[in-house]
């Protein structure tokens, strides 16, 4: 432990900050200094350049020497402990020493340690790639995968050893040598692309000007954290709390045409030839290894299992949204032409995208009587964290208890313990989490949760506490006004922090299968659940709070934002599904061109033409950052978690901690141990069905 790092730990201490609402514990008030010391060690955000550089290094070594001793093994002498142990005790050690090396990258300030933190990131994945095609080691697990001991295997170990098997066959460790290598040398190509897509992204920074004239519509404490030119005209970031703003409100059509014209070029002069390169590697990886397509490839480990069965679940969505989006789009037009009419504009009868968003905040202002930047000023940043964590804790049975000074990435980031509030185990420790929700220069652009540490237990039975970062990109406060959030971005909080949850509430002891290692297509079935209390009137009420006055939402309101909640519904998830289908159609074939296919799937699914010279694809980010073929499990787990909220939570009570244990000890907890329909089955009492998504998408 460096000295930096003693000082930070001695200093945590058990009180909460003010502004955060939490109680504190006697015992958490004991605890907390020794355990801050013990378990945060291993998670350093000062690393050098120098220091990221040798131990990422190190972390090659000792990676590669455990896979050699493996190998050197006689078939003889192969057990559980000496092969799979070791690769388990291995994991245990090396996700926080590679979140050391390459989470900065998505955070840090600096752009130096932010790019090496990416050619950190891309050595690892890179050898990651060379481990996956070790047939020594292959043979070696393989070995106790067909033996008698792995018959005496509980479970969870068993499926543990099953997986190792998989992913070297999935590697291509059953071709001649020579396609091996061709296989190795295209995934490694894929890595390296991958992160080449998501830096271009990240270090985007193309800004659009405007005249104060020019951004009519938009509320006076916008323009308090934006920035004028030489010109004096107002710099506008191609980020979400400036964009999004802009597209809602903005009454000047030119502005809003340019700024939707602008964001959906992202990246493109260097991200669509990045995109296509990796389709056509893909598919050439897919059919290397015997599968069809790269979607079919994919598949294979997900609930949905193939690309038959996702299309046939799009298929029919579409069909049964059609006459439902056919409405919204009419709605749309109809207020648009009103628009024009009263302002004397030429009108060109139909909706176009830089449209899309503006009409829809009109409709919803205008037949649910809720004005999205006034319902902003009940939701003050500060009252939603402290009521969301409050919440958390009550339903999930557990406690959180602020650190003062810990040692964390940037002075806004806040860290908290978690201990334990179950009558068995009150005061256990939980583990940590991190928040870091304002937008920086160089952050990562969108609302995330990164894993640090994994909740995993090696052979010696030490325990690996884990260890989450909600990172977000939250209107900061301004000279006028504190931060305030937008209804959607309360949803987006609990969504993401719903990931964090999930990571920890884990208690299983294979890091593979901690946290959010699940099947790819339920992984977002639990945070989506979530989401619900931010449409119930209860939590609501709770979670509201006037930054001026301090006025709760009144039920009038309350019944009125509810009711947006399917304002629109044909059109909005229209729009998933043209992400969805658009996924799995440039995965399904050897070469795409991205524009051309967007340009058709757009006009035929969502039924409003994508501007001309936009290719929204470059900043699709899910496209490189491993959803690929996989964007449908969005609406896919929504299957799932709007059954789960509807049949035990709104029946069993909002906020009744004997569901929220439930659902903690039979979802959460069990990770990727347990296949998602079995834990489903757990928890539902029965087989999961479509009834509660339907009825949630207005539909029958």
């Amino acid at each position: 432990m460096t000295t930096h790092q003693q000082k930070n730990a001695l200093a945590v201490v058990s009180c909460v900050a003010a502004l955060a609402g939490l109680t504190v514990w006697s015992r958490s008030r004991r605890q907390l200094p020794s355990l801050a010391v013990k378990q945060l060690t291993h998670l350093r955000f000062d690393l050098s350049v120098a220091e990221i550089e040798a131990e990422t290094k190190r972390i090659l070594a000792q990676m590669k020497r455990v896979d050699d001793e493996i190998a050197a093994l006689a078939p003889s002498a192969v057990t559980f402990e000496n092969t799979t142990q070791k690769l388990i005790d291995l994991d245990h050690e090396m996700l926080s020493r590679v979140t050391n090396v390459t989470f900065l990258g998505q955070v840090a300030d600096d752009k130096e340690t932010r790019d090496a933190c990416t050619k950190a990131d891309e050595a690892i994945e890179d050898f990651l790639v060379l481990r996956s095609m070790r047939r020594d080691v292959y043979k070696a697990v393989n070995v106790l995968y067909k033996s008698a001991e792995f018959q005496t295997l509980d479970d969870v170990a068993q499926r543990y050893v099953h997986r190792l098997v998989q992913d070297f066959e999935r590697n291509g460790l059953q071709l001649p040598e020579e396609k091996q290598k061709e296989v190795q040398a295209w995934k490694q190509k894929l890595s390296k692309l991958g992160i080449q897509f998501q830096q271009h992204l990240s270090e985007e920074t193309i800004e659009v000007s405007f005249l104060r004239d020019e951004l009519k519509g938009l509320r006076d404490d916008f323009f308090g954290a934006l920035e004028k030119d030489q010109d004096d005209k107002y710099k506008i970031a191609l980020s979400y709390p400036t964009v999004f703003p802009i597209l809602n409100t903005c009454t000047v059509e030119s502005t809003r045409k340019a700024v939707e014209y602008a964001f959906n070029r992202r990246c493109m002069s260097t991200n669509v030839a990045i995109l296509e390169e990796m389709l056509e590697i893909r598919h050439k990886v897919a059919q290397a290894l015997g599968y069809e397509n790269h979607a079919a490839y994919v598949l294979e480990q997900m609930m949905a299992k193939s690309p038959a069965k996702v299309k046939e679940f799009l298929n029919d969505l579409n069909k049964k949204l059609e006459p439902i989006a056919k409405k919204d789009l009419d709605d749309l037009l109809k207020l648009k032409k009103a628009d024009c009419e009263r302002n004397g504009w030429e009108f060109d009868g139909k909706i176009n995208m830089w449209d899309f968003r503006f009409y829809m905040d009109q409709f919803v202002k205008k037949h649910c009587s809720i004005d999205s930047e006034k319902l902003r000023e009940y939701f003050p940043l500060a009252h939603v964290t402290a009521e969301l964590l409050s919440m958390y804790q009550e339903l999930l049975s557990l406690k959180f208890v602020e650190i003062s000074h810990p040692h964390v990435w940037h002075q806004d980031v806040r860290m908290f313990a978690v201990y334990d509030a179950r009558p068995s185990r009150v005061g256990n420790l939980v583990g940590y989490f991190y928040l870091d929700l304002f937008p920086r220069a160089g952050k990562y652009g969108h609302a995330a949760c990164f894993t640090l540490q994994q909740s995993c237990t090696n052979s010696s039975g030490c325990r690996e506490y884990p260890a989450a970062a909600m990172v977000a990109n939250f209107n900061g406060p301004t000279k006028l006004k504190p931060s305030l959030l937008g209804h959607q971005e309360v949803v987006t909080f609990f969504h993401e922090f719903g990931h964090v949850m999930h990571c920890l509430c884990s208690e299983v002891t294979i890091p593979r299968f901690a946290g959010t290692r699940v099947e790819r297509d339920f992984v977002e079935a639990p945070s989506q659940m979530l989401e619900n209390w931010c449409w119930e009137n209860e939590p609501l009420q709770r979670l509201s709070s006037h930054y001026e006055t301090g006025a709760k939402l009144s039920d009038d309101l309350v019944a009125r934002l509810i009711s947006t909640r399917n304002a629109a519904t044909g059109l909005l998830n229209k729009r998933q599904l043209l992400f969805a289908m658009f996924d799995q159609t440039i995965h399904s074939t050897a070469k795409s061109n991205s524009a051309d296919l967007l340009k058709q799937l757009q006009s035929e699914i969502m039924l409003i033409d994508m501007t001309p010279d936009t290719n929204f694809a470059a900043s699709f980010g899910h496209l490189a950052g491993g959803y690929d073929a996989q964007y449908y499990g969005y609406m896919w787990s929504e299957v799932f978690s709007m059954d789960m909220f509807m049949s035990r939570f709104k029946q069993g009570g909002l906020m009744n901690p004997k569901t929220g244990v439930a659902y903690r000890e039979l979802i959460l907890a069990r990770g990727g141990s347990v296949d998602a329909n079995v834990m489903l089955q757990d928890f539902l009492g029965r087989a999961p069905n479509q009834n509660a998504f339907l009825l949630s998408k207005g539909l029958n």
